[in-house]
Parts: structure tokens; C-alpha cells; sequence
């Protein structure tokens, strides 16, 4: 079984402790790896994402799994693609699939959207990127009249990001 745990205070740690104890009691063997955070989204990010994909995915009657799909395309991959330095693969393969398009539009649309769906993932943001990734969503169901919960209002008063 993996488990991957962020720590952020003295209490986790100790809970994390009590548990790795009572990993070793158990007679099995394990492996514990410590490594500074790599700065990707946060959980709180995380699971007001997954709130709001299941609340705008009901109001236009996709299952959230594929809202998710469709806003990687509309608004992740372009975020990205403005911070070449964080994503250099992403930016060279987007430019060749552009002169595809240029020479047949429906194959490079496809290619584009294939390959999006298969590079670019919420994992790979940047605090900063999930920001700018989550207003751009709110900011698009709002002019679609959907109304979207604030952190606050769903239990997530400590947000690494400002609205």
C-alpha cells in the first residue's frame, strides 16, 4: 500500500510517528522516503476543484471525470503553455501539432485534444498554475450561471491562493 502524506505541523508528525511504530510492529517490512514538496496544488485546491467539478459538471450534465477533461483542454494546457520554463516538453510538442493544423485543421484539432488529455495534468501545477487554473473555471461557470462555492463556504478557510 502506498501513502503519500504532506506534512504542515508538530501534531502530523507525531500522528505519522504513531503509526510508522506500529507499521514495524506489524513484523512487514517498509519503506519511508522524505522529500521536501514538490510546490504542486494544494489538497485544499484539490478538493475544492473536485467540488466544483461535481457541482458545474451537474448543472451541465456532465459527469465530473469529464468536466475535468474538457477544462485541462479550455484552460490548463494554456496556462502551461504560459510558463514555458516549468513545461519546455509541452511547448515544443503544442508547436508542432500547430503546423499539422496549418496543413489539415481536423487532424490537428484531434492530435491537439489527444494529446492534451494525455500530457497535461492537474498534478503537474503549480500553486500558482491551480490558482490561476481554478479562476479561470470560476470565472467561466460564473458567465455560464453557474454559481460556484467559496473555499470558505465547503470548510477551506486556509487556502494557499486569494481569490
Amino acid at each position: 500500500m502506498k501513502n503519500t502524506t504532506l506534512l504542515h505541523s508538530q501534531e502530523q508528525i507525531i500522528f505519522i510517528t504513531k503509526r510508522l511504530v506500529i507499521a514495524v510492529d506489524s513484523g512487514k517490512k517498509h519503506e519511508v522516503i522524505i522529500r521536501e514538496s514538490s510546490g504542486n496544488r494544494s489538497l485544499a485546491q484539490n478538493a475544492l476543484y473536485w467540488k466544483w467539478m461535481g457541482i458545474a459538471g451537474q448543472d451541465m450534465g456532465w459527469e465530473p471525470d469529464e468536466l475535468h477533461d474538457e477544462m485541462r483542454v479550455l484552460f490548463l494546457s494554456k496556462i502551461f503553455e504560459e510558463n514555458p520554463e516549468r513545461h519546455p516538453a509541452l511547448i515544443e510538442t503544442l508547436g508542432n501539432l500547430r503546423i499539422v493544423a496549418r496543413s489539415d485543421r481536423a487532424l490537428g484539432v484531434t492530435l491537439h485534444r489527444q494529446y492534451i488529455l494525455g500530457a497535461v495534468s492537474t498534478t503537474d501545477a503549480s500553486v500558482k498554475e491551480f490558482t490561476a487554473y481554478l479562476n479561470r473555471i470560476d470565472k467561466h461557470c460564473a458567465e455560464n450561471g453557474i454559481v460556484l462555492p467559496l473555499p470558505a463556504d465547503i470548510g477551506l478557510d486556509e487556502m494557499a491562493w486569494k481569490r
